[in-house]
């Protein structure tokens, strides 16, 4: 899935609220609404959001919520994970 407005990344951590809890909605917005890297010259153009997959559980998001949710009782492994992109200088994929 490809979010790419401000409205559909609230929808998206509604959603991710709704099934993980806060911090993976505050993670969502939080990806939409801040450089991924200090020095990339401009905000997210659109978050990708990926099948979770073995090559893909220490992602910067997962890493992000891991530590708030580690308390609770929700699972991460069936956790999409997702990617801001298109903030850089260079657009290639990361």
């Amino acid at each position: 899935m490809i979010v790419t407005s401000e409205s559909g990344a609230k929808l998206l951590a509604e959603a991710y609220r709704a099934k993980w809890g806060e911090a993976a909605a505050k993670s969502i917005l939080d990806s939409w609404y801040n450089k991924s890297h200090p020095d990339d010259p401009r905000k997210p153009s659109f978050l990708v959001v990926k099948v979770p997959s073995e090559t893909q559980t220490q992602s910067k998001f997962k890493k992000q919520v891991r530590s708030v949710m580690s308390s609770s009782n929700e699972s991460m492994s069936d956790m999409p994970v997702v990617e801001a992109t298109c903030g850089t200088r260079s657009h290639h994929y990361r």
